[in-house]
């Protein structure tokens, strides 16, 4: 799909994600912005073979900002893997990464 109908379904709570992108990384909408998810490799010295071990890593990289070949791409896809809820309550999605807001009570967990 295109970039427009890609940006419809993450507007009503879906992650999208390009084909050519590796399983794990996508783009969900916090608070009116895009965030991106992506694998990251990091390497360590492995101190017993004395060798660098690639390690992979997957994490927020932060606020999305997309590319001209990423606006013209057509192979833009919905992650529908790991719904938990199709649509909550609120009349959200929720993943299975995501808190359960149904039943989520500020009162057990702390923010800074």
């Amino acid at each position: 799909m295109d970039i427009k109908t890609a940006a419809h379904y993450l507007k009503i709570g879906y992650r999208i994600r390009r084909a050519c992108w590796e399983p794990e990384e996508h783009l969900t909408e916090i608070a009116d912005m895009i965030d991106r998810v992506e694998v990251g490799y990091s390497h360590r010295l492995d101190e017993e073979t004395k060798t660098f071990v690639e390690q992979r890593y997957v994490g927020s990289g932060g606020l999305y900002s997309a590319s001209l070949e990423d606006l013209l791409a057509d192979d833009w896809e919905i992650v529908v893997v790991g719904i938990r809820k199709p649509f909550n309550k609120h009349g959200n999605l929720e993943y299975n990464d995501e808190p359960d807001w149904d039943n989520y009570s500020s009162e057990t967990d702390y923010f800074d």
